[in-house]
Protein backbone atom coordinates (compact mmCIF):
# COMPACT_ATOMS: atom_id res chain seq x y z
CA UNK A 1 0.00 0.00 0.00
CA UNK A 2 3.05 2.52 0.52
CA UNK A 3 4.20 1.22 -3.57
CA UNK A 4 7.62 0.49 -1.85
CA UNK A 5 9.50 -2.60 -2.83
CA UNK A 6 10.70 -3.24 0.48
CA UNK A 7 13.17 -5.63 -0.70
CA UNK A 8 15.21 -4.04 -2.64
CA UNK A 9 15.23 -0.77 -0.17
CA UNK A 10 16.69 -3.39 2.58
CA UNK A 11 19.50 -4.45 -0.56
CA UNK A 12 20.08 -0.83 -1.67
CA UNK A 13 20.86 -0.04 2.31
CA UNK A 14 23.34 -3.06 2.97
CA UNK A 15 25.12 -1.89 0.32
CA UNK A 16 25.37 1.78 1.95
CA UNK A 17 22.75 3.89 -0.40
CA UNK A 18 20.88 6.33 1.69
CA UNK A 19 16.95 5.95 1.97
CA UNK A 20 15.77 7.84 -0.96
CA UNK A 21 12.85 9.72 0.83
CA UNK A 22 11.77 10.94 4.13
CA UNK A 23 9.20 9.57 6.79
CA UNK A 24 6.58 12.73 5.36
CA UNK A 25 6.31 11.19 1.70
CA UNK A 26 5.74 7.90 2.55
CA UNK A 27 1.76 7.87 1.57
CA UNK A 28 -0.72 4.72 2.35
CA UNK A 29 -3.03 3.73 -0.58
CA UNK A 30 -6.06 1.16 -0.24
CA UNK A 31 -5.92 -2.00 1.66
CA UNK A 32 -3.51 -4.87 1.50
CA UNK A 33 -4.42 -8.68 2.99
CA UNK A 34 -2.09 -11.46 3.14
CA UNK A 35 -3.00 -15.18 3.13
CA UNK A 36 -0.25 -18.04 4.42
CA UNK A 37 -0.84 -21.08 2.06
CA UNK A 38 0.41 -23.78 4.61
CA UNK A 39 0.79 -28.13 3.69
CA UNK A 40 -1.17 -29.00 6.07
CA UNK A 41 -4.61 -30.43 7.09
CA UNK A 42 -6.78 -28.04 9.05
CA UNK A 43 -9.21 -30.87 9.70
CA UNK A 44 -6.70 -32.91 12.06
CA UNK A 45 -5.29 -30.50 14.18
CA UNK A 46 -3.00 -29.12 11.21
CA UNK A 47 -0.97 -32.02 10.99
CA UNK A 48 1.55 -30.84 8.38
CA UNK A 49 1.16 -32.67 4.63
CA UNK A 50 4.62 -34.26 2.95
CA UNK A 51 4.12 -35.34 -0.88
CA UNK A 52 4.88 -34.18 -4.36
CA UNK A 53 2.71 -31.13 -5.86
CA UNK A 54 1.15 -32.72 -8.58
CA UNK A 55 -0.56 -29.85 -9.51
CA UNK A 56 0.86 -26.03 -9.06
CA UNK A 57 -1.52 -23.63 -11.19
CA UNK A 58 -1.66 -20.11 -9.50
CA UNK A 59 -4.59 -17.71 -11.21
CA UNK A 60 -3.19 -14.51 -12.80
CA UNK A 61 -5.37 -11.28 -11.09
CA UNK A 62 -5.71 -7.84 -10.93
CA UNK A 63 -3.70 -7.01 -7.69
CA UNK A 64 -2.92 -10.21 -6.62
CA UNK A 65 0.83 -11.76 -5.77
CA UNK A 66 2.29 -15.01 -4.86
CA UNK A 67 5.46 -15.37 -3.35
CA UNK A 68 6.07 -19.18 -3.56
CA UNK A 69 9.15 -21.20 -3.33
CA UNK A 70 7.43 -24.55 -5.14
CA UNK A 71 6.37 -25.38 -8.47
CA UNK A 72 4.86 -28.75 -10.25
CA UNK A 73 6.92 -32.06 -9.04
CA UNK A 74 8.08 -30.04 -6.23
CA UNK A 75 8.27 -32.00 -3.03
CA UNK A 76 7.39 -31.13 0.44
CA UNK A 77 9.50 -33.07 2.82
CA UNK A 78 9.68 -33.23 6.49
CA UNK A 79 13.04 -31.50 6.79
CA UNK A 80 11.75 -27.89 5.87
CA UNK A 81 9.11 -25.34 7.20
CA UNK A 82 5.54 -26.11 5.14
CA UNK A 83 4.36 -22.96 3.67
CA UNK A 84 3.83 -23.65 0.31
CA UNK A 85 3.24 -19.46 -0.87
CA UNK A 86 1.97 -16.06 0.37
CA UNK A 87 -0.62 -14.52 -1.74
CA UNK A 88 -0.75 -10.70 -1.07
CA UNK A 89 -3.57 -9.65 -2.66
CA UNK A 90 -4.64 -5.21 -2.94
CA UNK A 91 -7.44 -3.24 -2.87
CA UNK A 92 -9.07 0.30 -3.18
CA UNK A 93 -10.54 -1.00 0.13
CA UNK A 94 -10.81 -3.98 2.66
CA UNK A 95 -13.77 -5.16 1.30
CA UNK A 96 -12.19 -5.53 -2.90
CA UNK A 97 -8.49 -6.60 -1.16
CA UNK A 98 -10.50 -9.67 0.52
CA UNK A 99 -12.39 -10.51 -2.33
CA UNK A 100 -10.01 -10.59 -4.84
CA UNK A 101 -7.67 -13.01 -1.93
CA UNK A 102 -10.51 -14.81 -1.92
CA UNK A 103 -11.10 -15.54 -5.88
CA UNK A 104 -6.51 -16.22 -6.01
CA UNK A 105 -7.44 -19.16 -3.42
CA UNK A 106 -10.65 -20.13 -4.78
CA UNK A 107 -9.26 -20.73 -8.67
CA UNK A 108 -5.41 -21.76 -7.81
CA UNK A 109 -5.06 -25.34 -8.55
CA UNK A 110 -2.59 -27.04 -5.97
CA UNK A 111 -2.92 -30.89 -5.45
CA UNK A 112 -0.71 -33.78 -4.45
CA UNK A 113 -0.37 -32.59 -0.78
CA UNK A 114 -3.01 -31.28 1.60
CA UNK A 115 -3.35 -27.79 1.91
CA UNK A 116 -5.10 -25.30 4.08
CA UNK A 117 -6.90 -22.92 1.19
CA UNK A 118 -10.39 -23.90 2.19
CA UNK A 119 -9.89 -23.30 5.60
CA UNK A 120 -8.19 -19.52 4.59
CA UNK A 121 -11.41 -18.94 2.60
CA UNK A 122 -14.14 -20.13 5.27
CA UNK A 123 -12.27 -17.49 7.31
CA UNK A 124 -12.42 -14.73 4.58
CA UNK A 125 -15.84 -15.28 3.86
CA UNK A 126 -17.40 -15.30 7.29
CA UNK A 127 -19.47 -12.44 8.29
CA UNK A 128 -17.50 -11.38 11.19
CA UNK A 129 -13.95 -11.47 9.77
CA UNK A 130 -15.55 -8.83 7.02
CA UNK A 131 -16.90 -6.93 9.77
CA UNK A 132 -13.35 -6.66 11.55
CA UNK A 133 -14.82 -8.95 14.45
CA UNK A 134 -11.65 -10.53 15.15
CA UNK A 135 -9.12 -11.03 17.35
CA UNK A 136 -6.67 -13.79 18.53
CA UNK A 137 -9.14 -16.12 19.42
CA UNK A 138 -11.58 -15.94 16.01
CA UNK A 139 -10.82 -20.00 15.59
CA UNK A 140 -11.68 -21.00 18.87
CA UNK A 141 -14.84 -18.95 19.11
CA UNK A 142 -15.31 -19.86 15.73
CA UNK A 143 -15.31 -23.97 15.76
CA UNK A 144 -17.80 -24.48 12.54
CA UNK A 145 -14.74 -23.46 10.82
CA UNK A 146 -12.65 -26.79 11.46
CA UNK A 147 -15.56 -29.00 10.49
CA UNK A 148 -14.40 -31.50 7.93
CA UNK A 149 -15.73 -30.55 4.32
CA UNK A 150 -19.02 -32.28 3.29
CA UNK A 151 -18.29 -32.80 -0.70
CA UNK A 152 -20.54 -35.52 -1.28
CA UNK A 153 -22.67 -33.02 -3.46
CA UNK A 154 -20.42 -32.88 -6.02
CA UNK A 155 -18.18 -35.59 -5.74
CA UNK A 156 -20.19 -38.11 -7.58
CA UNK A 157 -19.92 -35.47 -10.73
CA UNK A 158 -16.03 -35.09 -10.28
CA UNK A 159 -15.89 -39.15 -10.53
CA UNK A 160 -17.90 -39.23 -13.56
CA UNK A 161 -15.82 -36.00 -15.02
CA UNK A 162 -12.38 -37.96 -13.93
CA UNK A 163 -13.68 -41.37 -15.77
CA UNK A 164 -14.42 -39.86 -19.19
CA UNK A 165 -10.89 -37.98 -18.57
CA UNK A 166 -9.45 -40.96 -18.27
CA UNK A 167 -11.44 -42.48 -21.35
CA UNK A 168 -10.12 -40.13 -23.57
CA UNK A 169 -6.68 -40.61 -22.27
CA UNK A 170 -6.82 -44.44 -22.98
CA UNK A 171 -8.48 -43.59 -26.48
CA UNK A 172 -5.41 -40.76 -27.51
CA UNK A 173 -2.72 -43.22 -26.42
CA UNK A 174 -3.97 -46.25 -28.19
CA UNK A 175 -2.04 -47.43 -31.01
CA UNK A 176 -4.82 -48.72 -33.14
CA UNK A 177 -8.86 -47.89 -33.66
CA UNK A 178 -8.06 -44.73 -31.56
CA UNK A 179 -11.79 -42.85 -33.53
CA UNK A 180 -13.62 -45.58 -31.39
CA UNK A 181 -14.46 -45.42 -28.25
CA UNK A 182 -13.59 -47.64 -25.70
CA UNK A 183 -15.86 -50.54 -25.03
CA UNK A 184 -17.28 -50.27 -27.80
CA UNK A 185 -19.45 -53.07 -29.06
CA UNK A 186 -21.41 -53.64 -32.58
CA UNK A 187 -24.56 -54.19 -30.06
CA UNK A 188 -24.45 -52.15 -26.84
CA UNK A 189 -24.57 -54.38 -23.69
CA UNK A 190 -23.41 -53.49 -20.34
CA UNK A 191 -22.08 -50.16 -19.34
CA UNK A 192 -17.61 -49.79 -18.62
CA UNK A 193 -17.13 -49.01 -15.36
CA UNK A 194 -14.74 -47.96 -12.30
CA UNK A 195 -14.54 -47.34 -8.61
CA UNK A 196 -13.01 -44.23 -6.83
CA UNK A 197 -12.46 -43.41 -3.52
CA UNK A 198 -13.53 -39.97 -2.06
CA UNK A 199 -12.32 -40.11 1.87
CA UNK A 200 -14.42 -42.89 3.47
CA UNK A 201 -16.73 -43.18 0.55
CA UNK A 202 -16.12 -45.20 -2.26
CA UNK A 203 -17.92 -44.29 -5.80
CA UNK A 204 -18.87 -46.36 -8.33
CA UNK A 205 -19.03 -44.99 -11.49
CA UNK A 206 -20.92 -46.92 -14.40
CA UNK A 207 -20.97 -45.18 -18.03
CA UNK A 208 -21.64 -45.27 -21.47
CA UNK A 209 -20.33 -43.17 -24.43
CA UNK A 210 -20.93 -43.43 -28.39
CA UNK A 211 -19.20 -42.03 -30.94
CA UNK A 212 -21.46 -38.53 -31.03
CA UNK A 213 -19.97 -38.02 -27.41
CA UNK A 214 -23.67 -38.36 -26.07
CA UNK A 215 -23.00 -40.19 -22.13
CA UNK A 216 -25.27 -42.47 -20.64
CA UNK A 217 -24.31 -43.20 -16.88
CA UNK A 218 -24.59 -44.01 -13.44
CA UNK A 219 -22.65 -43.20 -10.31
CA UNK A 220 -24.02 -45.16 -7.22
CA UNK A 221 -26.82 -45.95 -8.28
CA UNK A 222 -28.65 -42.61 -9.56
CA UNK A 223 -28.83 -42.10 -13.34
CA UNK A 224 -27.54 -39.18 -15.36
CA UNK A 225 -27.37 -38.56 -19.03
CA UNK A 226 -24.85 -35.75 -20.54
CA UNK A 227 -22.71 -34.93 -23.57
CA UNK A 228 -19.09 -34.87 -23.73
CA UNK A 229 -18.31 -31.82 -25.34
CA UNK A 230 -14.45 -31.87 -25.08
CA UNK A 231 -11.82 -33.55 -23.75
CA UNK A 232 -7.99 -32.71 -23.58
CA UNK A 233 -4.84 -33.26 -21.27
CA UNK A 234 -6.05 -30.61 -18.87
CA UNK A 235 -9.85 -32.14 -18.42
CA UNK A 236 -13.51 -32.59 -19.82
CA UNK A 237 -16.17 -29.83 -20.83
CA UNK A 238 -18.82 -32.12 -19.68
CA UNK A 239 -22.95 -31.52 -19.68
CA UNK A 240 -24.83 -33.56 -16.94
CA UNK A 241 -28.37 -33.28 -16.94
CA UNK A 242 -28.54 -30.32 -18.97
CA UNK A 243 -25.51 -28.46 -17.21
CA UNK A 244 -22.50 -27.73 -18.52
CA UNK A 245 -19.67 -27.04 -16.67
CA UNK A 246 -15.50 -27.10 -17.33
CA UNK A 247 -13.96 -29.76 -14.92
CA UNK A 248 -9.90 -29.81 -14.82
CA UNK A 249 -8.59 -33.18 -14.09
CA UNK A 250 -4.88 -33.65 -12.57
CA UNK A 251 -3.13 -37.58 -12.11
CA UNK A 252 -0.42 -39.01 -10.17
CA UNK A 253 -0.41 -43.04 -10.19
CA UNK A 254 -3.85 -43.76 -9.07
CA UNK A 255 -4.99 -40.18 -8.04
CA UNK A 256 -7.23 -37.89 -9.54
CA UNK A 257 -7.70 -34.36 -8.75
CA UNK A 258 -10.59 -33.00 -9.71
CA UNK A 259 -11.63 -29.13 -10.05
CA UNK A 260 -14.58 -27.44 -11.00
CA UNK A 261 -16.36 -24.44 -10.05
CA UNK A 262 -18.55 -26.60 -7.55
CA UNK A 263 -15.57 -27.27 -5.44
CA UNK A 264 -11.74 -29.55 -5.23
CA UNK A 265 -11.88 -33.62 -5.12
CA UNK A 266 -9.18 -35.95 -4.49
CA UNK A 267 -10.13 -39.37 -5.45
CA UNK A 268 -7.68 -42.74 -5.78
CA UNK A 269 -8.60 -45.17 -8.41
CA UNK A 270 -9.53 -48.28 -6.79
CA UNK A 271 -7.79 -51.31 -8.41
CA UNK A 272 -9.96 -53.90 -9.57
CA UNK A 273 -8.18 -56.62 -8.24
CA UNK A 274 -6.88 -55.33 -4.82
CA UNK A 275 -3.28 -56.72 -3.62
CA UNK A 276 -4.19 -57.66 -0.09
CA UNK A 277 -2.54 -54.54 2.53
CA UNK A 278 -0.29 -55.22 5.23
CA UNK A 279 -2.40 -55.93 8.49
CA UNK A 280 -1.72 -53.32 11.27
CA UNK A 281 -2.00 -55.56 14.99
CA UNK A 282 -4.53 -54.87 17.08
CA UNK A 283 -3.92 -51.76 19.28
CA UNK A 284 -1.07 -50.94 16.94
CA UNK A 285 -0.45 -47.14 17.81
CA UNK A 286 0.97 -45.80 13.95
CA UNK A 287 2.77 -42.89 12.84
CA UNK A 288 0.67 -40.22 11.15
CA UNK A 289 3.11 -38.95 9.27
CA UNK A 290 6.95 -39.47 8.05
CA UNK A 291 9.25 -38.38 10.60
CA UNK A 292 11.83 -38.73 13.39
CA UNK A 293 11.61 -40.35 16.59
CA UNK A 294 12.33 -37.42 19.60
CA UNK A 295 11.66 -39.47 22.53
CA UNK A 296 9.72 -42.69 23.63
CA UNK A 297 8.05 -42.56 26.63
CA UNK A 298 6.63 -45.79 27.69
CA UNK A 299 7.91 -49.25 27.70
CA UNK A 300 6.43 -52.39 27.73
CA UNK A 301 4.71 -53.77 30.85
CA UNK A 302 3.88 -50.75 31.41
CA UNK A 303 -0.07 -49.60 31.80
CA UNK A 304 -1.20 -46.27 30.40
CA UNK A 305 -4.49 -43.95 30.61
CA UNK A 306 -6.10 -42.61 27.47
CA UNK A 307 -4.60 -39.66 25.89
CA UNK A 308 -1.08 -40.90 27.46
CA UNK A 309 1.95 -39.78 25.44
CA UNK A 310 3.39 -42.55 23.85
CA UNK A 311 6.13 -41.39 21.40
CA UNK A 312 6.84 -37.94 20.03
CA UNK A 313 7.11 -37.50 16.59
CA UNK A 314 9.55 -34.71 14.93
CA UNK A 315 8.21 -33.82 11.79
CA UNK A 316 8.82 -30.01 9.36
CA UNK A 317 10.34 -27.99 12.66
CA UNK A 318 7.14 -29.10 14.50
CA UNK A 319 6.81 -32.29 17.55
CA UNK A 320 3.37 -34.42 17.15
CA UNK A 321 2.89 -36.39 20.21
CA UNK A 322 1.02 -39.98 19.40
CA UNK A 323 -1.42 -40.69 22.24
CA UNK A 324 -2.79 -43.88 23.64
CA UNK A 325 -6.41 -43.88 22.48
CA UNK A 326 -7.33 -45.52 25.75
CA UNK A 327 -5.81 -46.85 28.51
CA UNK A 328 -4.66 -50.64 28.17
CA UNK A 329 -0.81 -52.21 28.55
CA UNK A 330 2.11 -51.53 26.12
CA UNK A 331 3.28 -55.06 24.61
CA UNK A 332 5.53 -53.70 22.16
CA UNK A 333 7.52 -50.51 21.41
CA UNK A 334 8.90 -51.30 17.74
CA UNK A 335 10.98 -47.57 17.67
CA UNK A 336 13.71 -45.84 19.44
CA UNK A 337 14.55 -42.20 19.73
CA UNK A 338 16.87 -41.21 16.47
CA UNK A 339 15.43 -43.42 14.32
CA UNK A 340 13.52 -42.46 11.22
CA UNK A 341 10.02 -44.16 10.07
CA UNK A 342 7.03 -43.82 7.96
CA UNK A 343 3.81 -42.71 7.65
CA UNK A 344 1.56 -45.95 8.54
CA UNK A 345 4.38 -47.40 10.68
CA UNK A 346 3.54 -49.06 13.87
CA UNK A 347 5.19 -47.52 16.78
CA UNK A 348 3.77 -48.84 19.92
CA UNK A 349 1.32 -52.26 20.65
CA UNK A 350 -1.24 -51.65 22.86
CA UNK A 351 -3.38 -54.54 24.79
CA UNK A 352 -6.37 -52.80 25.27
CA UNK A 353 -10.29 -53.25 25.35
CA UNK A 354 -10.69 -53.83 21.55
CA UNK A 355 -9.12 -50.08 20.89
CA UNK A 356 -7.22 -50.08 17.54
CA UNK A 357 -4.82 -47.08 16.25
CA UNK A 358 -4.11 -44.03 17.81
CA UNK A 359 -4.90 -40.27 18.51
CA UNK A 360 -2.53 -37.76 16.97
CA UNK A 361 -1.95 -34.20 18.41
CA UNK A 362 0.33 -31.79 17.58
CA UNK A 363 2.85 -30.39 20.02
Amino acid sequence: VTGLDLVRLQLEIAQGQPLPFNQEDILLRGHAIEARLYAEDPWHDFLPSTGTIVCWEPASIEGVRYESGVEQGSEVTIYYDPMLAKIIARGSHRTEAIRRLSRALEQLRVHGVRCNREFLLRVLRHPDFHAGRFDTHFIASHPELLAPPDRQDFAPLHALAAALWDQHRRRTQASVLRSIPSGWRNNPSQRQWVEFRDGDHTIRVEYRIDARGRVDAEVNGVAHQGHLHAADERGVALEVDGVRRRYWVAAHGPARYVDSTLGSTALEELPRFPVPEAEVPRGGCVAPMPGKIVAVRVQPGQRVERGQVLVILEAMKMEHEVVAPEEGTVEEVRVEAGQQVEAGAVLVVLASNGASGAKEGGA
